[in-house]
């Protein structure tokens, strides 16, 4: 079984044991966000850039494809790639 993970609007393809190592590479980690500090009369809103520590579960959309619909995939990639070179 594949899992389809979705990073930067990219479909990737992992296994279970690359999802626990990606997941274990980034936690931990932190990331730089935009907080909301307020407005005034004078301008439409204010943001401050800040460091916080990355969540990791909240980052990823999983998917699951069955190993005989990936198969099938690989296999019409091939002929693809065969066919237009």
């Amino acid at each position: 079984m594949k899992f389809i993970v979705e990073l930067n609007s990219t479909k990737i393809l992992m296994t279970a044991d690359q999802i626990e190592i990606l997941t274990n590479l980034l936690h931990g980690t932190e990331q730089i966000t935009n907080k909301y500090i307020g407005s005034t009369s004078t301008t439409k809103s204010n943001y401050l850039k800040i460091i916080e520590l990355f969540s990791v579960q909240d980052t990823f959309k999983f998917g699951a494809m069955a190993d005989e619909e990936y198969d099938a995939m690989v296999l019409v990639t091939k002929i693809h790639n065969e066919s237009n070179p």
